[in-house]
């Protein structure tokens, strides 16, 4: 399977043609297929309808020098920043890496690109390729951050890539252009360079890229052409699963003189290797957003101490506190079933006429909220999970004879200390705010933050007075202070939910129910 590149920022007809290949599973993009957020969104889609299967869209957008799209892009320091932070204040530094990991992935995501090649979890040591790209040299140290990193990815519903296995920080030269060799025994490699990825496949992975660097004391070939180290080592001892995906590096111009070029002197390009049941095309669902614990859309959450309605008020009706412990999180990621299994063992929450009760009583309660109003509220739906209750609810509103006009937006939030509630708007509300009451319409109310920010926002714009309409409200205790649904129609487990809005990895916003994953 393959990863090719193409020349520029749209497709040419050889290229369309590759991609009808069955061994082409996707396309990865450099700066040179970059010319703007639309373009590339167009070219991901492009991509997509070119081919006759699944495409994976990837790109290297690591941070610092190793960052593909710029411009309409947060500048995203290089992981060595975040290692020498490490020093003063290690809590804080694996705090700002998780978030550097959500940005990034939230931005590449919203571009249509399914998948960012990160993190690099090599050792700093000197290597001419790594340099910055590296958290740290210590072992302990770039395993404390690769597991922050895999985290803040797999929050932002990306699949994560740990490069280059089995450590490419060891050695001085750049396997772009020269051949490598690392002497080590394995037990020296084992006790350094295995730490981080061992660590990373441990908080779940999905994928690793393996060096093109020769370890004459372990293998003869190059980790990536190396039964030892791809299924003795990578899968037996550190279990990564034989579903996880697996690329072998660029080679670049090196690969077409150097004498490690493949089966028969081949010179290819990013390649993939796929263990049994990965089906062929596998890129498809890679970047799934999780609704788990703890991570169920960003746009929703509670309070913590008192709790409080919209945006500080005393609050009519929030789920109570129970307690619940945090499960472990479930879903999203480039293994995750088809949705067709994932029913087969789920729980029904709430069936669609529960779910329509619910929807008439907050009608009925928003109704005598407004009716007395000069002019209609602006109802703004939250993409892309508010979109089938806010419809359900704006019907029972009419059907009140309380007439709204309608917005919508969408919205991701660099969570980080320094940053505050700094939105990353992929759409604003096209009609001004001032002076208006405006109703924010979304699926879940969890833990409050983006839903938090973009209520601020909307106070910022001048809006008289906002308030928050949710279809469900999830318990437990892990949410921000301040934010509280003024109308929510049912209260969900602190499981991992879809169904009504909800997805699970992109899959079964339509199902007009709500159901929790099994237990």
């Amino acid at each position: 399977m393959l990863v090719i590149g193409v020349a520029g920022t749209g497709l040419t007809a050889q290229e369309r043609d590759w991609l009808q290949h069955d061994a082409c599973a996707g396309v990865i993009l450099f700066t040179r297929n970059f010319a703007s957020r639309a373009q590339v969104a167009e070219l991901a889609q492009a991509i997509r309808e070119a081919a006759p299967r699944p495409q994976l869209v990837c790109v290297d957008q690591e941070g610092g020098r190793v960052q593909r799209f710029r411009e309409g892009y947060s500048a995203l320091p290089p992981l060595e920043t975040f290692g020498r932070d490490y020093a003063r204040d290690p809590e804080a530094a694996l705090a700002r890496a998780r978030e550097h990991a959500w940005l990034m992935a939230s931005e590449v995501r919203a571009s249509g690109v399914d998948l960012s090649f990160a993190p690099v979890v090599d050792l700093g040591r000197g290597n001419l390729a790594i340099g910055d790209r590296a958290f740290s040299d210590d072992p302990q140290v770039v395993a404390a951050f690769t597991r922050a990193y895999v985290e803040g990815m797999h929050e932002a519903g990306m699949a994560a890539t740990l490069k280059h296995f089995p450590g490419h920080g060891s050695v001085r030269e750049d396997t772009h252009f020269d051949d490598a060799i690392d002497n080590r025994p394995l037990e020296v490699i084992r006790a350094e360079d295995l730490v981080p990825f061992a660590a990373g496949i441990e908080a779940g992975a999905d994928a690793v890229m393996l060096a093109h660097v020769v370890y004459p004391q372990v293998a003869p070939e190059p980790a990536g052409y190396s039964p030892r180290w791809i299924n003795d080592i990578l899968r037996t001892e550190l279990g990564f699963p034989r579903r996880g995906l697996l690329g072998r590096h660029r080679h670049g111009r090196r690969a077409r003189r150097g004498r490690h070029q493949g089966a028969r002197g081949r010179a290819p390009r990013r390649r993939l290797r796929r263990g049994p049941g990965l089906p062929s095309g596998a890129g498809r669902g890679i970047a799934g957003r999780g609704r788990g614990p703890g991570s169920q859309h960003h746009g929703a959450g509670g309070a913590d101490g008192p709790r409080r309605t919209g945006l500080g008020r005393p609050a009519r009706r929030c789920a109570p506190r129970c307690g619940l412990p945090a499960p472990g999180r479930r879903g999203g990621g480039m293994n995750a079933p088809a949705l067709a299994e994932v029913m087969a063992d789920a729980d029904l929450i709430h069936d669609r006429e529960a779910l329509e009760d619910a929807i008439e009583t907050m009608a009925d309660a928003m109704r005598d909220e407004y009716a007395g109003d000069e002019r209609p509220p602006l109802f703004v739906t939250i993409m892309h999970g508010g979109m089938p209750f806010a419809a359900q609810l704006a019907f029972a509103l009419g059907e009140r004879g309380l007439d709204v006009e309608f917005d919508y937006l969408h919205a991701t939030r660099y969570r980080g200390g320094t940053s505050g509630s700094r939105l990353a708007w992929l759409h604003r509300p096209a009609t001004p705010m001032r002076g208006r009451r405006v109703i924010l319409v979304d699926d879940i109310l969890d833990e409050g933050h983006t839903l938090k920010a973009v209520g601020r926002w909307c106070e910022d714009e001048g809006a008289a007075d906002v308030r928050i309409a949710v279809l469900a409200t999830k318990v437990h205790d892990r949410c921000v202070d301040g934010v509280c649904a003024d109308w929510s129609g049912v209260d969900v487990p602190d499981r991992y939910v879809f169904g009504y809005g909800m997805d699970y990895n992109e899959q079964g916003r339509n199902l007009p129910a709500i159901y929790a994953l099994g237990e």
